[in-house]
């Protein structure tokens, strides 16, 4: 790949240009989210803040942003030339993640140089931004992973939740039962007992993003994350439970999660990824209680800026679950045996809400087919609001591509289809905040199929030559190749 480790990627990036060490001092209350917006907004470099207000003599220092912020970043952290589109990274992705790779246990790692227990464990030791103006109070956990396992089976479940600095030993956390951790916290409840949790921060970017991806209840992320680096990850056993954390991380917290209502805390809120607050109140919610912290020498701590929504471009999440959705999106319709699939992809600037299919089209209804297939898995809670299929000749990577189909080969009529009263995005701002009340803090979409492709029910006419839809009126590739021979001749400098 490279790289081992978020340091390594980080020194990567900065051979390429692509990483700025900020000295002047920042603060860690808004200034180093603004930081991190104006940077997304300039197309800019990721960064890591070396001089931070009231970090100068506390065990980290040092906090890093915006590392996969761009194609090329993206690529980089692939190991694949930097010029890789973003559709040959789906299906680089694809082809990798499915030849699982176990990890290894180690007896110890960079992450084991310090190690500080109980009464010692002060989160403020560590540069926690306050990223947004309206938050309600610091995230400590934005760009991490959590580690639970479920108590009846050997399964251990790698994923990101946000978490919101409380005190000096313990996060609040945002805990929806549906996901993974939540099916593990349903067990634990059941049986009065709060529930193991160990975080790692400073993971590599593919330990990232497949931890910010919703891969199926039962698979084992450390699984999937050696079989996309192609070699196994190599893990370390925690202090305090028996959870495996990278051995490679720059921190790891360990601790529990009291799953006791009477025991939640006010959280909330915070700019989630569609760039609004939700709710503008906080809520109660479990409280991560940090026992143990291990941490590298002169450690890095990481953040991410989530709440970008259309005000500005693309942000670290909205690039890699680009990726990662695509990729897992279509694997769920080769298990429905949906056939004809050529693409998948979501729109980075639209995190999980649009995704776009481009089909070769075989029967009557296979549009619908292609819908209620990326509708059917648990993780579709956060994912498709809108399905767009259109015919293969259509770019889906290219918006306006998509636009096009849109405008020309649907009649609204028929051809938009909405399924009223579903489960949905409980951060979607559309939702009401009632409705998620009521629905157990999940939310309400009637979701929509654009059904984009050429309608199959029309006769073939001889007009069109044949075809049973317009034919284009383009050039064909052979006139095409006769002009592009020609091209300086007539006088043009070059073959755009």
């Amino acid at each position: 790949m490279g790289y081992q480790d978020l340091r390594g990627f980080l020194n990567l990036l900065e051979g390429k240009n692509e990483l700025v060490h900020i000295k002047e001092p920042v603060d860690w209350d808004i200034e180093i989210g603004s930081i991190s917006q104006e940077s997304i907004k300039r197309g800019g470099q990721a960064f890591i803040c070396e001089n931070i207000k009231d970090h100068k003599d506390t065990i980290c220092k040092r906090l890093t942003m915006n590392y996969m912020g761009n194609w090329k970043r993206l690529a980089l952290a692939m190991g694949m030339p930097e010029t890789t589109s973003s559709g040959d990274m789906v299906r680089e992705w694809r082809k990798r993640h499915r030849q699982l790779i176990k990890p290894v246990v180690v007896d110890s790692g960079p992450c084991k140089e310090n190690i500080v227990m109980e009464k010692d464990v002060d989160l403020f030791q560590f540069p926690v931004p306050k990223l947004h103006p309206g938050d309600g109070g610091r995230y400590a956990l934005t760009w991490h992973i959590v580690v639970t396992q479920d108590p009846e089976t050997d399964w251990m479940n790698v994923g990101t939740y946000r978490g919101m600095l409380l005190d000096e030993k313990n996060i609040g956390m945002l805990l929806v039962h549906v996901q993974n951790w939540g099916l593990h916290a349903a067990k634990y409840r059941e049986r009065n007992m709060k529930m193991p949790v160990s975080v790692a921060l400073g993971v590599d970017p593919i330990t990232t993003m497949i931890s910010g991806t919703p891969y199926p209840a039962g698979v084992n992320e450390y699984d999937v994350i050696g079989a996309v680096r192609g070699e196994p990850v190599r893990l370390v056993k925690c202090e305090t439970n028996d959870l495996l954390v990278p051995a490679n991380a720059e921190i790891v917290m360990e601790g529990e999660l009291d799953l006791d209502p009477s025991s939640f805390r006010l959280e909330g809120p915070f700019g989630e990824y569609p760039g609004y607050y939700s709710s503008i109140d906080s809520t109660p919610k479990p409280v991560f209680n940090v026992k143990c912290i291990t941490y590298r020498n002169d450690p890095i701590y990481t953040s991410g800026l989530i709440g970008i929504g259309p005000d500005l471009r693309a942000a670290d999440l909205d690039y890699f679950s680009a990726i990662t959705f695509s990729a897992i999106t279509w694997d769920q319709l080769d298990i429905n045996r949906v056939p004809g699939i050529q693409d998948v992809w979501f729109d980075e600037d639209v995190y999980g809400t649009n995704v776009f299919v481009s089909i070769d089209k075989k029967y009557y209804g296979h549009a619908k087919q292609v819908a209620f297939a990326i509708w059917s898995p648990l993780s579709a809670h956060y994912i498709g609001k809108y399905v767009v299929v259109v015919d293969s000749d259509i770019d889906i990577h290219n918006p306006k591509k998509v636009w096009a189909a849109i405008a020309n080969r649907t009649d609204p009529l028929k051809d938009i289809i909405i399924i009223p009263h579903t489960a949905g995005g409980p951060l979607d701002p559309s939702v009401h905040p009632d409705i998620k009340m009521r629905t157990g803090k999940l939310g309400i979409w009637n979701r929509v199929l654009i059904d984009a492709t050429w309608d199959d029910t029309w006769e073939p006419r001889p007009e069109w030559g044949g075809l049973n839809h317009p034919p284009s009126c383009l050039s064909s590739e052979r006139e095409l190749q006769l002009v592009r021979e020609k091209w300086k001749l007539y006088g043009f400098s070059e073959l755009m």
